[in-house]
């Protein structure tokens, strides 16, 4: 469940700054409780949301996170994902970055065409 909180945040950040941060990893996890048990066959809704910006100065989101099942809560946290771009860390990473970009692109087409719903704040363009 916090692996399924962790990527969203992940799509949120990709899909929020227009695939400019291609690579998001998790950097930081607090505050996590488990609450109802995800049966198979019952579906996990996710709600990630920016909550405040970090005092860092690298490309840092910080979230707070929670899946439901029906209306129960299953897990709640707090996560912090550092994304960046290969070209910033590598010699030729910008190469990999246009393979990568484009195929996150793809995946998100996949992902969003009817299968689930998504919802972007058009003022999360910048890292917080």
């Amino acid at each position: 469940m916090l692996e399924a909180l962790s990527q969203s945040a992940a799509w949120l950040i990709r899909v929020s700054t227009g695939f400019v941060y291609p690579v998001a990893v998790l950097r930081e996890v607090k505050g996590v409780k488990y609450g109802t048990f995800v049966e198979p066959g019952n579906r996990l809704r996710l709600v990630v949301e920016v909550s405040s910006p970090s005092p860092d100065g690298e490309s840092c989101w910080a979230f707070k996170g929670t899946g439901f099942v029906d209306k129960q809560v299953a897990v709640a946290g707090r996560l912090k994902l550092a994304a960046y771009k290969l070209a910033d860390r590598m010699v030729e990473g910008d190469k990999y970055d246009r393979d990568l970009v484009e195929y996150l692109r793809r995946k998100w087409t996949w992902l969003t065409s009817g299968r689930l719903t998504s919802r972007v704040d058009p003022a999360l363009r910048e890292p917080v």
